[in-house]
């Protein structure tokens, strides 16, 4: 061979080329193949700066008799990874650890294996070759894969949580950063966490939701009276209900005093109360017929249900009462939600009679007539039922009072008269004793009720005065004839009409 050297088969079952001088082995891959398909490569091995001089040793040393083996962690339920590569042996034995080994010629250069339990296995390989054997042992890891379950995706009511608490070894990741091995869910959403030991990862989820409890709009407590009904309704907003009655309908009707329960559910998220209905009766009482009474100052009016409530219309809340004057006296009486009330009409009389009096009323006026108003019926002749009337005409006029002491009857006179009252004065007469115009009259058409005559001579002197219309002048003075001449006279007088004044001058001619 030019240069010098030698060819050596080697481990693997190729013919390494030495040449002197060289920093390089060349290498026939097949040589039990002719020509070029012994697929010869001339700088196949580099030396790594080593000369090749001598030629190949003829036996395997520890330097070339090398496999590197790695192994892959596993987790449990999957197969451990081993991957060889190196110097290719006769044959390869490889305890696995775990009561199972292979055998396999030359050199596999990736191959798996199944552990059925987690654990750390010594993996035995010995390595077979034509001068000598190698054992080596390597450690494979298998580790469980974490158990997690959060569940099925859940519903839940309303004021309602769901916690979890993770056992084990394992790092906790949930989708919010946080490691905790506790959780409690109070609200809706959808969770994830990731369990994770020694890179062996297992993930779950969870999608919580909140529904909202049915509300029940009843009341601690119902009060009813007897005879009356409690309808309770919850509408259509609930798919379930149940009462204590074992109605299962959305609406109940209640007459009987007790307590009760109600329960009432949407979408399995219920609620529940209890309440009391308490039945009260009806106050029966009776403050009697509408009565008068004669000669008495009070009277006590009484419900005889002295446990009851009361308002009576004086103000009073006691069960009875004492009043001192006729009028229309009410109550009313509540037993918790039930009222009742009456009312009476009292009158209060004396032994009272009734007095009218007669009176002269000019033509075409009207007068009142009658007594005071009083507790009692009122009966005129003229069929009027009031206490006093007008009337107009002239003539008798009868009252029949009646109360419950006695009936009264009275009667009044009424007399017409012509109120239009004419003064004739005369100018002048003659007192001479011839029987004619004798005396100064004055003449009146109608009577009157207050009369003064008083007659003055010229210069003043009074000559003659009268308060009696029968009483005239005649013409004389402390018993002497006056002379002749002019005499002034001053007249009062009242007529229905009024007080009247009348002055005048009459002459004496004899």
């Amino acid at each position: 061979m030019a240069n010098g050297g030698a060819l050596q088969i080697g481990p693997d079952g190729a013919i390494y080329v030495a040449r002197a001088g060289t920093t390089y082995l060349g290498r026939i891959a097949s040589p039990n193949e002719k020509g070029t398909n012994c697929n010869y490569v001339d700088e196949a091995v580099d030396l790594k700066g080593r000369n090749s001089n001598y030629g190949l040793p003829t036996y395997y040393n520890s330097i070339i008799i090398n496999t590197d083996i790695t192994i892959e962690n596993a987790c449990l339920g999957d197969s451990s990874i081993i991957k060889l590569s190196g110097t290719v042996p006769d044959s390869i034995s490889i305890d696995f650890g775990d009561s199972s080994s292979v055998v396999y010629d030359g050199l596999p250069l990736r191959l798996a294996h199944l552990y059925s339990d987690p654990g750390i296995y010594d993996l035995t390989f010995i390595h077979y070759y034509p001068s000598k054997t190698n054992s080596t042992i390597i450690k494979a890891y298998v580790f469980e894969v974490p158990e997690i379950d959060l569940g099925r995706d859940t519903i839940l009511c309303e004021g309602e949580s769901i916690s979890f608490n993770l056992d084990g070894s394992a790092i906790y990741t949930w989708e919010d950063g946080s490691n905790s091995q506790k959780r409690t869910i109070t609200s809706g959403g959808l969770y994830h966490i990731e369990a994770n030991n020694q890179s062996c990862i297992k993930t779950d989820s969870i999608k919580v939701s909140f529904k909202v409890k049915p509300e029940i709009p009843f009341n601690d407590e119902y009060l009813l009276c007897e005879n009356d009904s409690l309808v309770l309704s919850m509408g259509v907003n609930v798919d379930y209900m149940e009462w204590s009655t074992g109605d299962t309908s959305h609406q109940h009707t209640f007459k009987e005093d007790g307590k009760y329960w109600v329960k009432a559910g949407m979408h399995r998220c219920y609620d529940s109360m209890s309440f009391e209905l308490k039945v009260f009766t009806i106050p029966q009482f009776d403050l009697g017929k509408d009565s008068n009474y004669c000669n008495i100052d009070s009277l006590n009016l009484s419900t005889g249900l002295s446990n009851l409530e009361h308002l009576w219309s004086s103000g009073s809340t006691q069960d009875n009462i004492w009043i001192y004057e006729s009028g229309l006296y009410s109550v009313e009486v509540q037993n918790g939600p039930c009222k009742s009330s009456d009312l009476v009409n009292i009158g209060f009389f004396e032994s009272e009679a009734i007095e009218l009096e007669d009176h002269v009323v000019c033509a075409g006026d009207s007068i009142l007539i009658g007594t005071t108003e009083r507790p009692g019926t009122f009966l005129w002749n003229t069929g009027a039922t009031t206490s006093s009337i007008y009337v107009l005409d002239e003539g008798t006029y009868t009252l029949e009072y009646s109360n419950s002491c006695d009936t009264y009857i009275d009667s009044a006179k009424i007399e017409l008269r012509d109120c239009d009252c004419f003064v004739h004065l005369p100018t002048a007469f003659s007192p001479n004793g011839d029987g004619l115009n004798e005396n100064f009259p004055p003449d009146f058409e109608c009577r009157f009720f207050r009369y003064e005559l008083v007659i003055y001579n010229r210069w003043g002197q009074k000559m003659f005065e009268s308060t009696e219309n029968a009483n005239n002048w005649d013409g004389t003075f402390r018993g002497v004839s006056a002379p002749n001449g002019l005499y002034i006279y001053h007249l009062s007088y009242m007529d229905q009409t009024g007080l009247h004044h009348v002055q005048g001058q009459v002459l004496i001619v004899r």
